[in-house]
């Protein structure tokens, strides 16, 4: 990673304590099929504020742990899906729809200045399915 990439929320907390490691039917059995949707408003790719979102659709294949910032501008920035996830699987929850403000910071290409938090939202949507 060179001096100019900015670190997004799945390498900071690449090594979390509550990061389980393993395939998703080893962290999950008890989850059959899941369909993840994250909408992403802000900063976009394009550095300039958008409110039309980026969407990305993930499901029990390739579930991430953490959803990253698209804001060029932001470091440490995005977040933690897969906790959302495990609060769903103890309270047996089937659907769930959530917002989330992203939890990183604005700053300069090195990261030596803060700028405020960064400004990206994000929509969640989970749906788990339960093996019987």
């Amino acid at each position: 990673m060179s001096k100019e990439d900015r670190m997004k929320a799945s390498d900071v907390h690449r090594y979390h304590p509550l990061a389980q490691t393993g395939t998703f039917n080893e962290v999950f059995p008890e989850v059959k099929s899941v369909r993840l949707t994250v909408s992403e408003e802000g900063h976009l790719a394009l550095g300039r504020y958008s409110y039309v979102p980026k969407v990305r659709v993930y499901d029990e294949k390739q579930f991430p742990e953490k959803a990253d910032c698209s804001n060029p501008l932001c470091h440490n920035g995005g977040v933690w899906i897969a906790q959302i996830l495990r609060e769903m699987v103890l309270d047996k929850k089937t659907h769930l729809e959530t917002g989330k403000a992203c939890q990183g910071h604005e700053g300069s290409p090195k990261g030596k200045r803060r700028y405020g938090r960064c400004v990206n939202f994000f929509k969640i949507t989970v749906n788990v399915e339960y093996n019987p």
